[in-house]
């Protein structure tokens, strides 16, 4: 397996919905094979420009970095699942 870093950007939300959020994402690399080495919160940043999703505009987001070996053929689907997740 190959080693991958992800680095994911969630909104600004209560630690409860944010523990799911990261959750989801780790049961997602799981399901696909994967092994997660390391996960790093990096905190609370400012975006390099603002982001309007669903008529929301956001400045501010949570950076985390997932480190993980998975097998190749997963990462397609990976970046498809966590593309859609909005």
């Amino acid at each position: 397996m190959i080693a991958y870093e992800l680095m994911i950007l969630y909104r600004l939300m209560p630690k409860p919905e944010l523990r799911t959020a990261l959750k989801r994402t780790s049961e997602t690399i799981f399901q696909k094979g994967g092994i997660i080495r390391k996960l790093e919160n990096l905190g609370t940043r400012d975006l390099p420009f603002k982001i309007s999703v669903h008529g929301v505009v956001y400045n501010k987001a949570d950076y985390f970095l997932f480190e993980f070996n998975a097998p190749p053929s997963s990462i397609a689907s990976l970046f498809d699942e966590y593309i859609r997740d909005v």
